[in-house]
């Protein structure tokens, strides 16, 4: 007995750690690990000018009132959520790895912290402070790409896609071009010079 709680510390810590590490507030913490605000004051001894401040988002009113940047984030971020569940890893892990997964699509100019994929998985299983599913992750009939929406809707067009949203309004908005910058178009050089080298490659590896 002693052995199993010693081991559910531990793990508990060791989750603790790494929503702490991810920005995550006490509160939030104290959601996902179980672990009492006093007990994590004593293990990470915060600085208070160094936690986040400000309310944890507990409804899903501020992914609606949202801009079309924050709305592509969430998406980002509950995809790899759900690719994570699909895994079968438990929902913190799942939060965790899709949080990580999110950063590293998006980068130093992620629009999502920790606590609103909180809230977005929560409101997306019906977990932790949430009694049931308010959210889904629903498939662009155009594009394909998958974005949140209201749970039980059936998208039969593009209409409220963030993505296609993205494609069309990319010429027009500098917002959205220095979110996502287009990639310099390879010179005429450059292209012959990748093709001798792949017929190159594909000799080779065609005689082995």
């Amino acid at each position: 007995m002693p052995t199993r709680f010693a081991d559910l510390h531990i793990h508990q810590v060791d989750l603790a750690r790494q929503c702490v590490a991810l920005g995550g507030r006490f509160r939030t913490v104290e959601l996902i690990t179980g672990l009492t605000h006093s007990q994590l004051k004593n293990i990470f001894k915060p600085d208070r000018q160094s936690l986040p401040r400000g309310r944890a988002p507990d409804s899903p009113e501020w992914y609606y009132r949202g801009n079309l940047l924050d709305r592509i984030d969430a998406s980002v971020f509950a995809a790899s959520y759900r690719r994570h569940r699909i895994l079968q890893f438990e929902p913190a892990q799942s939060l965790l790895g899709g949080y990580r997964r999110y950063i590293s699509i998006c980068g130093e100019s992620h629009r999502l912290n920790f606590d609103r994929a909180f809230d977005l998985a929560g409101h997306i299983e019906g977990m932790w402070v949430i009694d049931e599913a308010q959210l889904s992750l629903v498939t662009c009939p155009v594009c394909s790409s998958h974005h949140i929406s209201v749970i039980g809707d059936l998208p039969l067009s593009n209409a409220e896609c963030p993505f296609c949203k993205l494609v069309r309004r990319y010429g027009l908005d500098q917002r959205i071009q220095s979110a996502f910058p287009a990639l310099p178009t390879p010179s005429a050089m450059d292209v012959e010079w990748s093709k001798a080298f792949l017929a190159g490659v594909l000799r080779v590896t065609s005689q082995e």
